[in-house]
């Protein structure tokens, strides 16, 4: 009996020895701690909140992968930022969207004179469809020809992507060089225009229920409880003029009355784009693994942080609106190997 025991006992190590000697990686990186950053947008937008959750999911389901949440300003801010700290690029997750890579490629905004192969930064898993809204106190400013002359907050990040979408369109419509521009972060904004320090400010919006229910960010329902808020058209004929100048991926929506408050009392246009997380293909493959497999099994939990998050599902985190080869190529076999759909929101 005890021969027996012990027979069972050696092959048992030895089969642990064969493992770690012919993968060591699997071996030593399952009793390793791995520790990433989450990166998601200031507070006052949902993505704050959806970054906070993402972070608490993967501690509360993972023995290895630890998550510490940060918050940052817009995508292309850390991308310079990974760029600049390549130690960064193994240990970060973070908020991208459809126009961030594009900036890069572009040398735009904070990414200037940046050279980088930016195709290196790719997709995770979908956070939703994200409009940016143009929002004012002021009934009689309703399309952005009206914007001649005020002052307008577009960001909290001058030469960031949401600067430069916005103001390339203002060129389309002839008002670039007539707006008198602050950068201020969403809760600072409302606050300003409460004030009357600015005129305009920009707000974040989200997909809330495929495929055209929108609802506002945090900051502008502080904004819509305390003040009459009003919404500033952005014609989809600039939207589309600055896509095809400049090869960009923004395109026009229209936002269904009374979603964003009750003086929407009319559809709005202006624009979107898809919003994800992305990594940098430095981050490790069973690292990514791990993280793609705690969302899967976790998806429905990503409501009780942001009402956002109910838009995450098994069937819908690959839906970023990305080309297959802008998708983690980890994260692109385990999308396929459970027959998740790979796209857009009614393009599956």
């Amino acid at each position: 009996m005890v021969r027996r025991i012990f027979f069972i006992v050696s092959f048992i190590v030895s089969m642990f020895v064969a493992i770690s000697i012919l993968n060591p990686t699997v071996f030593s990186q399952a009793q390793e701690r791995y520790v990433i950053d989450v990166i998601s947008l200031p507070i006052g937008y949902g993505v704050y909140d959806l970054g906070v959750g993402l972070a608490d999911v993967i501690n509360k389901n993972s023995k290895w992968v630890k998550a510490n949440h940060f918050e940052g300003k817009e995508p292309t801010v850390t991308m310079k930022l990974l760029i600049a700290e390549p130690e960064k690029k193994k240990r970060t997750i973070f908020f991208s969207d459809s126009w961030s890579n594009w900036a890069g490629m572009a040398q735009l905004g904070v990414l200037k004179g940046i050279q980088y192969d930016y195709t290196k930064f790719r997709g995770l898993f979908l956070i939703s469809v994200g409009p940016n809204v143009l929002v004012t106190l002021n009934p009689k400013i309703k399309t952005i020809e009206d914007l001649k002359g005020k002052k307008v907050v577009l960001s909290s990040t001058p030469g960031g992507v949401v600067d430069l979408i916005f103001k390339g369109i203002f060129k389309e419509a002839g008002i670039e060089g007539v707006i008198k521009y602050q950068y201020l972060k969403p809760e600072e904004a409302v606050n300003a225009i409460k004030d009357g320090l600015v005129d305009v400010i920009q707000g974040g919006v989200s997909l809330r229920q495929p495929p055209n229910v929108y609802g506002p960010a945090p900051a502008l329902v502080d904004l819509a409880s305390t003040r009459d808020t009003y919404f500033v058209r952005v014609p989809e004929k600039y939207i589309k003029a600055f896509a095809e100048k400049n090869r960009c991926n923004v395109t026009a929506v229209k936002i269904h009355p009374k979603q964003l408050g009750p003086l929407q009392l009319e559809p709005l246009d202006t624009i979107a784009k898809s919003l994800f997380w992305a990594v940098h293909l430095e981050v490790p493959d069973n690292v990514v693994s791990e993280v793609i497999r705690i969302v899967y099994e976790n998806a429905e939990k990503f409501k009780d942080y942001n009402p956002t998050g109910k838009i995450l599902t098994k069937n819908t985190m690959a839906l970023m609106g990305l080309r297959e080869d802008e998708i983690h190529p980890t994260a692109l076999k385990f999308y396929k190997e459970k027959s998740v759909p790979i796209g857009s929101f009614g393009k599956e």
